[in-house]
């Protein structure tokens, strides 16, 4: 028997051995992804929930043998990742509820091109429960300095960033606050491209977080004449006193996530599934 596959015999679970024992099985990796990642993807560009027999047939390639024996392995895959949840009511596996831990991210960069700027200034918000529950923020040095229209726009000189720590200094610590939580952030696209691409230039890795958008969410939710951060921010009676610094405009976005998550409550319609990415 070939290495990863599972004997065709219904009654032969020898091949079971091959993913090891304790009750996991170590699916292989293709190209630097699980079989579950793979899942978990599909899921999240789908919605709803697949059948365990569609599990075992199109992610996991157990396209012969007993039923019962691949629903077994299925759930022997997915049981301990808590990404997923069984719903035996549907008899589907399902993405397991985002709506408990989330991470408000806002960045202070000195460029819009994350192949030519740099971050300086890194806000993040943990929300938890529909509350905020811990917060995180860090200025860093860049490598060519602050120019002089981001100092105009943020406040943030070269003589604050002087001591500051670089960039591969903080980001593991960033990663670690971020952990598998929800990445959050107004116009999330600017946030998580350079945060993404440091990530791989620095750490040689590639984050798989869920994401949302609360510009996307404000567009749904609320009819407003444009959706920047200080329109939304106004409509809800958030004041801003400091534009434009990484650790403010965090915490606004998180408060502003808050209220729009009360307003999606009223829209029966909708859910939190369809503003993930």
């Amino acid at each position: 028997m070939k290495p990863g596959r599972i004997s065709s015999n219904a009654g032969d679970f020898e091949g079971i051995r091959e993913f090891g024992t304790k009750g996991k099985v170590p699916w292989p990796r293709r190209d630097g992804m699980t079989l579950q990642d793979r899942l978990y993807l599909l899921l999240r560009e789908e919605g709803g929930g697949f059948p365990p027999e569609r599990i075992a047939r199109e992610i996991f390639h157990f396209r012969h043998g007993d039923r019962q024996v691949q629903r077994h392995l299925v759930e022997r895959a997915l049981r301990d990742d808590p990404r997923f949840r069984f719903d035996p009511s549907a008899d589907l596996w399902r993405l397991e509820s985002p709506g408990h831990r989330f991470t408000v991210v806002d960045l202070e960069t000195t460029g819009m091109r994350p192949a030519e700027a740099e971050i300086i200034e890194i806000g993040a918000v943990r929300v938890e429960e529909r509350e905020i529950t811990d917060t995180w923020g860090k200025l860093i040095r860049p490598t060519r300095g602050v120019p002089p229209e981001i100092e105009r726009l943020t406040g943030i000189s070269n003589e604050m960033v002087a001591d500051a720590p670089p960039l591969p200094a903080v980001l593991p610590d960033f990663l670690d606050f971020l952990g598998e939580t929800i990445f959050v952030a107004h116009n999330v696209g600017f946030d998580w491209n350079f945060v993404q691409r440091n990530v791989e230039e620095i750490l040689r890795k590639k984050l798989r977080n869920a994401r949302i958008c609360t510009v996307k969410m404000s567009r749904k939710l609320l009819g407003l004449p444009n959706h920047r951060l200080p329109t939304v921010a106004a409509h809800f009676g958030f004041e801003q006193t400091s534009h434009h610094r990484a650790w403010e405009d965090a915490e606004i976005t998180a408060r502003i996530f808050l209220r729009l998550l009360d307003l999606l409550d009223t829209h029966p319609d909708l859910s939190l599934e369809n503003f993930l990415t």
